[in-house]
C-alpha cells in the first residue's frame, strides 16, 4: 500500500529532483491517508470474497455486518477528527504562546506538573477522549 503509493509519487516527480526509489523514500513520499483508505478497501473486499466463497454468509448478511461495523467506527472517527481540528485551531491561534507569556513571571515552577495534570483531567472529561486531550495539550506543553 504505502510502498506502492510512495513509489508512484516518486515516479511522478521531475527527473531532476527525483530521489532514489528505496523503501525510506517510498514511505517519505507516500500519502498515508490514501494508503490506509485503499488498504481498508482491499481488506474489506478480501474478507467479503472469502466469506462469500466459503458460503458462510449471504451477500445481504455480509452487507448488513459491514453496515453495523461502519456504525461502530463512525463515532470514534468523528471524535478523532474533531480533536485534530481543535488541536490545529489551538495551535494556529497561538494559545501556547499566550499562556506562556501570561504565566511567565506569575507561576511557580514546582506547581506546573500538578496544574498540567488538573488541566488534562478537565479537558479529558470535557472532550470524553484521550485523543482530544492530547490534541489540545500537546501544542500547549
Amino acid at each position: 500500500g504505502m510502498f506502492f503509493q510512495g513509489a508512484t509519487a516518486i515516479a511522478a516527480l521531475p527527473e531532476a529532483t527525483r530521489p532514489v526509489a528505496n523503501i525510506v523514500n517510498a514511505l517519505r513520499y507516500a500519502d498515508s491517508v490514501t494508503a490506509l483508505l485503499w488498504g481498508s478497501v482491499a481488506g474489506w473486499l478480501t474478507s467479503l470474497g472469502l466469506v462469500l466463497s466459503q458460503k458462510l454468509l449471504s451477500l445481504s448478511e455480509s452487507m448488513e455486518a459491514w453496515t453495523e461495523g461502519v456504525k461502530d467506527v463512525i463515532e470514534p472517527t468523528l471524535v478523532l477528527l474533531l480533536a485534530w481540528a481543535l488541536g490545529s485551531v489551538i495551535s494556529d491561534v497561538g494559545t501556547a504562546e499566550f499562556i506562556a507569556s501570561s504565566l511567565k513571571a506569575g507561576l511557580p515552577v514546582w506547581s506546573l506538573p500538578a496544574l498540567i495534570s488538573a488541566i488534562c483531567y478537565v479537558i479529558s472529561f470535557a472532550c470524553g477522549s484521550s485523543f482530544g486531550t492530547m490534541g489540545i495539550v500537546f501544542p500547549l506543553v
